[in-house]
């Protein structure tokens, strides 16, 4: 899987082990379609064409390849565990010149070699194996590959915009016009949750199990999903719904976002390359209400000296403005009557607690919009 060397004085007639290590970044190289690679090996498919593909995917570390390595993976990817269990390390390095009688009858391995040394020049070579990664997409110079090659399409999720008042429980049905030919996806999405506390995530369309959507960062404001299937979809209608808590009064407009914050968004159409995904709101004709905020940006966002809110508002009105950071915490509050028409409001890292990621929002008596800003350093 991967190509190095390695060189160093030996003193003659002795003999000696060599061996080699490296267990760090459990994630390198993996992603939702290794899940699909193990999943079309153990229901035959697609066997693995290489012993090392096997020994890849023994991610639970018991010699066997069947479900419980799916599990370890999907628990890797949702962010429940940082590591592999069972004494599993993140690469494993196999004598070069062992034979194998199949590609499936691998275990156990061989990960040192014997070298009774006479004093001539000697080569010996391991294969590196990146455990969890059957596509052998792993950058071994990173803890994380960001080696998948990606296409130019993208998958395409939309929510339609919705008003909701504080308390309220929302469902808010996920469409894509173009989920076709999809083997799988993962994505970490974030919202405010100042705005919103996401309670569930409802499998419609797709069958999404429980076990597939990382609920336990639902207070901090992002969820991580990841979905697979055998074989290419295609789906239409509502694909999942998601279940919310509204904190107070606002619409769907410029809740939620995608990142790699957690889980990494791909999207898969073919089993070699990975696409984008990305999350769009359709403006399905909410009349505005007279004290609406109309739009809302951040520019320059990220920022490290000054940034600045811009609304727009259809009548002069008081808008009440607060900065939340990651946990829901206010950290600015403040009321002012602004003029009809385009207004600023400058925010300063004085205003703030430190780098890293706050949520925004422009409320007025009838309205509340919401939005992202990066702080750098």
């Amino acid at each position: 899987y991967t190509g190095t060397g390695y060189s160093f004085d030996l003193i003659p007639n002795m003999n000696y082990t060599i061996s080699a290590e490296k267990n760090t970044g459990p994630l390198n190289g993996i992603t939702v379609i290794d899940i699909v690679m193990i999943q079309r090996h153990i229901l035959a498919i697609d066997l693995f064409d290489s012993p090392y593909k096997t020994i890849a995917a023994d991610v639970d570390n018991n010699e066997k390849i069947n479900g419980l390595d799916i599990i370890q993976i999907r628990k890797l990817l949702l962010g429940y565990q940082q590591e592999f269990l069972n004494g599993q390390e993140s690469w494993r390095f196999i004598k070069e010149t062992q034979e194998f009688s199949t590609n499936y009858d691998v275990f156990p391995y061989e990960e040192s070699i014997l070298v009774d040394f006479d004093g001539d020049e000697m080569t010996n070579d391991f294969i590196g194996v990146k455990i969890g990664d059957i596509n052998a997409t792993a950058d071994p110079s990173k803890l994380v590959s960001d080696a998948d090659t990606r296409t130019n399409e993208t998958l395409d999720f939309a929510i339609d915009n919705q008003r909701f008042a504080k308390d309220e429980i929302i469902e808010i049905p996920v469409y894509a016009d173009n989920f076709d030919n999809i083997i799988a996806y993962q994505m970490t999405l974030e919202y405010n949750p100042s705005l919103i506390e996401v309670i569930d995530v409802l499998g419609e369309t797709l069958d999404m199990r429980e076990s597939d959507v990382n609920m336990a960062y639902a207070q901090n404001g992002y969820i991580t999903a990841v979905w697979s299937n055998q074989d290419a979809v295609d789906a239409d209608g509502v694909l999942f719904t998601i279940v919310a808590k509204a904190q107070r009064n606002g619409t769907l407009n410029n809740v939620f976002s995608t990142s790699d914050r957690i889980t990494r968004t791909l999207s898969y159409s073919d089993m070699n390359e990975a696409s984008g995904l990305t999350w769009n709101v359709r403006e399905n004709g909410i009349e505005e209400d007279a004290l609406s905020v109309l739009t809302t940006s951040v520019s320059p966002n990220p920022f490290s000296e000054r940034t600045n809110i811009s609304f727009e508002l259809p009548v002069s009105t008081s808008a009440k403005i607060q900065i939340f950071d990651m946990e829901g915490k206010l950290i600015v509050n403040t009321e002012n009557v602004f003029s009809a028409g385009h207004n600023v409001f400058e925010v300063t890292p004085s205003m703030l607690k430190g780098s890293g990621v706050y949520f925004y929002s422009v409320t007025t008596n009838a309205d509340s919009v919401s939005g992202r800003m990066i702080l750098i350093d």
